[in-house]
């Protein structure tokens, strides 16, 4: 599905990362806030 990028599997943002990132803003309290988030991959220049 993603052979498009080029990229071995494993260079790739692992689904279990966002999940823990999802997981983790869902445990904050209804009056924290988070109005961006941004993964990166390793080893990438933007």
């Amino acid at each position: 599905m993603t052979e498009w990028t080029g990229l071995a599997g494993e260079e790739q943002i692992q689904p279990e990362d966002i999940v823990a990132l999802v997981r983790t803003v869902l445990s904050l309290s209804p009056m924290a806030r988070v109005p961006n988030i941004v993964v990166e991959r390793l080893g990438d220049s933007y």
